[in-house]
This record gives C-alpha cells, structure tokens and sequence, in this order.
C-alpha cells in the first residue's frame, strides 16, 4: 500500500499537470503538432483504465492464492508428523504442488496482463511522439519554423509522454499494494 501513496499518487498528479504545460509550450510553436499530442495523450489513461478493470480481479485472485498457498504449507509443515502417521503425506504433496502450479498459472496471467498493458502504452507514447517528429521535420523542411524551434518541439516531443508512460508502470506495481491491503 505504501507504493500507492508514495509512488502513483504523487505521478498521477504530475501526469495530469505535465501534459497540460508542455502542450501550451509546444501549441504557442506549432499548433497542430500540440494538438496531436494532445489527443494522443488521454489513449495511456484510457488503456490504463481498461486494464485496471480486469487487473484488480486478477490480482485480488493472484493475492488470495498466496495467502491460501502459504497457509496450507505451514498447515503441512506443523502436521507433518501427523501426515506421516497415517501415511498421508504424498497426498498432502500433491495438494501443495497443485497449488503452486494454479499459483504460477495466475502469476504468469498477471505478468502477461502486466507486459501486454506497457506494450500498448509504449505504442501509444512513440507512436504520438513519432508523429509530432515527422511534423516538426516536415515543418522545418517547408521553412516553416527555424532550427531551434524544431529541435525544442522534437525534444519536447519526447519527454510529453514520460510523465503517462510512469504512472501506468507505478499502476501496475500500486495494484499489486491495493490488492494485498
């Protein structure tokens, strides 16, 4: 939970306030190229929203499973002589490792929702930034905006998604907080 207070909630304000002062430095330059990194901008929250629906029940599942894991191994490990006893102790070992195993399985859907989610945020950064470079070089090829313009509004380019792409990573780390909590 500590990860969601000191890591997301902080980048969630920035992100929202980072966009909006870079897209009036880059808009008062070259309005069209603000404009498209203005609307490429809100597509990283909107994944982050879709995903976050689907990822609080798998984590909240993923979380559970632990627990229960962890409970029936010291269940076994207190009650060991008792299993032996009565020879039931491989029994209790097939239990565990079908545990561990659905345990994996969900662990390895949460690491694929996980990577699927900043492969789509990543898309969306340098295909928004990609665009407003092709622009900018574009304008410059044309004559109209000077080098230094152009550099700054490339360089701007860059970074205008950084302060998203950062809040949909703590995301990821936060949910795995919020579900434990």
């Amino acid at each position: 939970v500590d990860l969601y207070y000191s890591n997301y909630l902080p980048q969630f304000f920035y992100a929202l306030s980072a966009p909006v002062v870079l897209f009036m430095v880059i808009f008062r330059m070259r309005p069209s190229v603000g404009l498209v990194l203005l609307i490429m901008v809100p597509l990283i929250p909107v994944s982050i929203v879709f995903v976050q629906k689907f990822a609080k029940k798998l984590l909240t599942k993923h979380y559970g499973q632990y627990l229960n894991m962890g409970s029936q191994f010291i269940e076994s490990m207190e009650g060991l002589t008792t299993l032996k006893m009565y020879d039931l102790d491989g029994k209790e070992q097939i239990a565990i490792d079908e545990g561990a195993e659905s345990f994996r399985k969900t662990t390895m859907r949460v690491l694929l929702m996980q990577l699927n989610s900043i492969s789509v945020m990543d898309l969306i950064a340098y295909g928004g930034a990609g665009i407003a470079v092709i622009m900018v070089v574009s304008a410059y090829a044309k004559g109209l905006i000077g080098l230094d313009e152009g550099i700054i509004m490339i360089l701007l380019s860059a970074e205008y998604f950084i302060p998203m792409r950062l809040l949909g990573s703590y995301f990821h780390v936060s949910m795995n907080g919020v579900a434990a909590g």
